[in-house]
């Protein structure tokens, strides 16, 4: 386990820029609004009901939590030359 997480670490400070941030900001974004608008499509859309903000916040917080796991456990591209 502490070896798992280590390497985790070595991987964040690698891999992990402003851009990538950014590029997972973006797409939480996106696929968030996405997802509230269809799990809450009343309380979006019509009004009708009371969004429910903490399935809004997970609807934008796992998408952002999924890139960055996605970049860190990826496998590294060597370059050909």
């Amino acid at each position: 386990m502490q070896h798992t997480i280590s390497v985790l670490r070595h991987r964040w400070r690698e891999r992990v820029s402003p851009n990538v941030l950014f590029s997972a900001l973006k797409t939480a974004l996106v696929v968030g609004t996405v997802l509230t608008t269809i799990n809450q499509f009343e309380a979006v859309i019509y009004a009708e009901q009371p969004l429910q903000v903490v399935k809004a916040l997970l609807s934008y917080s796992v998408p952002f939590m999924v890139f960055l796991y996605g970049r860190l456990t990826a496998p590294s591209i060597i370059p050909s030359v």
